[in-house]
């Protein structure tokens, strides 16, 4: 594998994981503003999981699938506006991620539920509901990312090194937005 294709890689990885992350706590935060809900802590750590605290719920399910459902609705929106322009590659990878991060969530509850998926559980959300809707979402996750190796510069139809040195300085960008928004955040929110 290619230096600039590993590091286009490393970059989207990372920056995929940022933005899931603070897009499903938004889903939690939008949730309980719309619902009057207390907001007691939003926690953005630069390793490891987000979590959101909430207290005096209102519409607690609501609040609780917010999350995973905006982790999935928002980048499939964001890949959609997307398709025509250049970089659409990456922003397909990242609906992809997100569906795959929040479905495997979310799903789960099948087996062993932790976080959003215990929590819906608790509050009577069918374990069979949480698994398929996860699953779902894994599957079109899956789909998404089918044939984009040669986007990344993998595969012998790879894209030209200056498209890959394109995207990778993109997604630095990308990245570097992210992080100093989690910066800003983890300032003003915990």
């Amino acid at each position: 594998m290619k230096r600039q294709s590993l590091l286009l890689i490393l970059l989207t990885l990372i920056a995929s994981w940022y933005a899931m992350m603070i897009i499903h706590e938004c889903g939690h935060i939008l949730a309980a503003l719309a619902t009057t809900s207390k907001i007691d802590r939003v926690h953005l750590p630069w390793i490891g999981f987000s979590q959101t605290e909430i207290s005096n719920y209102h519409h607690p399910t609501l609040v609780v699938a917010a999350g995973p459902a905006l982790g999935v609705i928002l980048p499939l929106l964001i890949w959609a506006a997307c398709r025509r322009l250049s970089w659409a590659p990456l922003a397909r990878f990242f609906a992809g991620f997100c569906l795959v991060a929040n479905g495997g969530y979310i799903a789960s509850a099948m087996l062993h539920p932790a976080g959003d998926a215990d929590d819906l559980v608790a509050l009577g959300v069918p374990r069979w509901i949480l698994g398929v809707t996860g699953c779902l979402s894994v599957a079109v996750g899956l789909q998404l990312w089918n044939r984009l190796g040669p986007s990344f510069g993998l595969g012998p139809a790879g894209v030209p090194a200056g498209s890959i040195r394109r995207a990778s300085i993109a997604c630095a960008l990308v990245l570097l937005a992210v992080l100093v928004l989690l910066a800003v955040l983890a300032v003003h929110v915990i």
